[in-house]
C-alpha cells in the first residue's frame, strides 16, 4: 500500500495498464529510496518539492487554505 494515503498498489502490470500501480520513491539528489507511493501521492510529492517554498511550508500552508477557503464566503453571498 502507499505509504501516505495507504491506497493498495501493486508491483506488476496488469493486462492493458500501461503502468504498476506503485511508484519507488526515491531522493533524485542522492538516490536513496524512501518508500512506494501511489501515482497520485508520487506526483504531489514531486510537486511539492518543486514550490518555491519548502515541503513542509506547502503542506501546512495547503492544510490551511482547504480548511478555511479564503474566498468561500465571498463566493457564496447572494
Amino acid at each position: 500500500e502507499c505509504m501516505i494515503c495507504e491506497t493498495p498498489v501493486s508491483h506488476n502490470r496488469k493486462e492493458g495498464e500501461k503502468h504498476c500501480s506503485a511508484n519507488i520513491d526515491h531522493d533524485h539528489e542522492t538516490g536513496e529510496v524512501r518508500g512506494v507511493l501511489c501515482s497520485n501521492c508520487n506526483w504531489v510529492e514531486g510537486r511539492m518539492k518543486a514550490s518555491p517554498i519548502s515541503p513542509h511550508t506547502f503542506a501546512r500552508r495547503m492544510v490551511s487554505y482547504l480548511e478555511n477557503p479564503p474566498l468561500s464566503k465571498s463566493w457564496m453571498q447572494e
